[in-house]
């Protein structure tokens, strides 16, 4: 599947501790499960495509870098994290993703599987 390439892929970047206040007990997300997310929605949209382009992948990375250059123009956002917007929110104890839980008493991480009954 798509996001096989995100274990191949090879990310150099050093974690950063995100700026979540003092109450924040959630750990940083892995680049690696920050790589498979952003596969997978790269797998997901449908790009218009560049006859210049060496590949669909980079042609689709160039897409986001042009919404990325976009955004990087609005003003600032205060509240932008799941957990500023959700006080039942988790965190995934495999791939560290943030997650809202279902309504249901068990747990399943929408990005590794991993799968908890409460």
């Amino acid at each position: 599947g798509p996001c096989a390439a995100a274990e191949l892929l090879p990310v150099l970047l050093e974690e950063v501790v995100p700026r979540c206040g003092s109450t924040c007990n959630f750990k940083p997300t892995p680049v690696k499960t920050r790589v498979r997310l952003l596969m997978e929605a790269l797998a997901r949209w449908q790009w218009e495509g560049s006859p210049e382009a060496c590949c669909q992948f980079h042609d689709a990375l160039r897409g986001v870098q042009r919404i990325c250059d976009t955004l990087l123009q609005n003003p600032c956002l205060q509240r932008f994290f799941i957990h500023d917007y959700s006080s039942q929110i988790v965190q995934c104890p495999r791939c560290l993703a943030m997650e809202v839980p279902k309504e249901d008493t068990s747990f399943v991480c929408d990005v590794c599987g991993y799968h908890k009954k409460s």
